[in-house]
């Protein structure tokens, strides 16, 4: 159901949870959230119409209520639900997606081999860490340079083309260059450059 709904766009508008209590049947919890559409309300709409159909569970208490177990489990979802293209990933999604594949880039390539990388919530840190003779430099041209072709080589390949950007920004007293991945329509912050 949480597949359909994210693959439907209606993730943000309708929460999917299961409700199980030891020796009864789970339960499928459909709820609405705030940002709720016509579209959203429209599938709830339809669903309930659907879950109607199927009956009451024997003893229960609530009228109307309904269980699906066994062979009704797989039962389609109702025609009058759009059908929407699923070549369209949740954001966040996509954003993760563009995350590990930067990450799996850098580490791959001369310049960041042997810095520490990791991911932290939307962002990419690399840690240049070290002062004197154990340092591991500092976020210079070369860097750059391969920082703009990992993220080129990431927006060229089809799953990745559109939705998302990255910025950076590298803090010269830490050391860590930070990597932002967001909306692609998203300003570069105040203080982060935006790559191309």
């Amino acid at each position: 159901m949480k597949r359909y709904l994210a693959e439907s766009n209606l993730s943000r508008e309708i929460l999917a949870n299961r409700h199980s209590v030891r020796g009864m049947a789970s339960e499928v919890v459909l709820s609405t959230t705030d940002e709720a559409t016509d579209k959203g309300n429209q599938f709830l709409s339809d669903a309930a119409k659907f879950l109607e159909g199927l009956g009451p569970v024997e003893g229960s208490e609530l009228p109307g209520s309904t269980a699906i177990s066994g062979a009704e489990a797989v039962a389609p979802i109702p025609t009058t639900i759009p059908d929407v293209p699923s070549h369209h990933p949740d954001p966040e999604q996509l954003y993760r997606q563009a995350l590990r594949a930067l990450v799996k880039v850098l580490s791959d390539s001369s310049s960041y081999k042997n810095l520490q990388l990791s991911v932290s919530g939307n962002m990419v840190l690399v840690e240049f860490a070290g002062k004197g003779f154990l340092s591991l430099g500092t976020f210079g041209r070369e860097h750059l340079d391969e920082l703009q072709t990992a993220y080129l080589d990431l927006k060229a390949k089809p799953e990745l083309a559109h939705g998302w950007s990255a910025h950076y920004r590298y803090d010269k007293d830490f050391r860590i260059l930070s990597i932002r991945v967001g909306p692609e329509t998203e300003r570069a912050p105040n203080g982060w450059t935006p790559l191309y």
